[in-house]
């Protein structure tokens, strides 16, 4: 494909998307039995970098963020006049120096900077909140999709919030040989990959509960699910349904 014509694709996207969220009505949630407040955002890969966008727009109701094989917030440098050349340049930093690095095209300032700027002018929730986030973050030793230099700018992001009261809401692993993946304590289990693999369906068996560990460490030590399941089944929670909050893009 080329140049030319992947930049019509995405410039027709673009604007097919602007269209849409131009002319339709925000879609109104029901109301749910749970404290907005105990939410938390996790991903893998561009889920990760989605999970980081969220997690700092909406500090005030997100308690925790999970961050496998993601970067900071705004890594790509994206900004409103780059709709003149269909995001080709963010594309570009997105599939490059946010997932290769190196370190050096990696300036945590332009991030934190880009989050103050934010945050000032109201486009996303003050970053005090972030004092108060537990953020797990992940990277494998055998990643060859996303270097570490762009979850080292990740860490090094929150840490500028967190500051040194808030040092241990800070978990980050990079000490498992895992992959480019979802990391699982299953092992020997045939359709799913090797500890080391790169490649679908991108959950790798490492004898490592990266999904109880990054709960546990945003929530703290909770129930076992079996006798949560035991009981859920007994009787529902007491506590009164909340309303559900109608977001804004952000």
């Amino acid at each position: 494909m080329t140049l030319r014509r992947l930049s019509t694709i995405l410039g027709l996207i673009a604007s097919l998307v602007a269209a849409s969220a131009a002319g339709a009505d925000p879609a109104k949630l029901k109301s749910y039995n749970a404290a907005i407040g105990d939410s938390s955002i996790s991903g893998i890969s561009s889920g990760a970098f989605m999970a980081v966008q969220f997690g700092t727009a909406w500090s005030s109701v997100i308690k925790g963020v999970g961050i496998v094989a993601g970067g900071p917030y705004w890594c790509d440098l994206a900004s409103s006049e780059d709709i003149l050349t269909a995001f080709m340049r963010s594309v570009g930093r997105a599939l490059g120096g946010c997932m290769k690095g190196p370190a050096a095209d990696l300036d945590t300032s332009d991030f934190v900077k880009k989050a103050d700027d934010n945050a000032a002018s109201g486009a996303i929730d003050p970053l005090a909140d972030l004092r108060r986030q537990r953020i797990y973050l992940f990277h494998g030793t055998n990643d060859a999709i996303v270097d570490n230099a762009s979850t080292d700018a990740a860490a090094a992001f929150y840490r500028h919030y967190l500051g040194e009261a808030g040092r241990s809401n800070l978990f980050y692993q990079t000490t498992i040989g895992a992959g480019h993946s979802l990391v699982v304590q299953q092992q020997g289990q045939a359709d799913l990959a090797a500890c080391n693999a790169n490649r679908s369906p991108f959950i790798d068996q490492c004898g490592y509960d990266q999904a109880g560990i990054m709960l546990q460490h945003i929530y703290g030590r909770r129930t076992h699910p079996t006798v949560a399941r035991s009981r859920a089944r007994c009787g529902a929670s007491t506590r009164p349904p909340i309303p559900a909050p109608t977001f804004r893009t952000r």
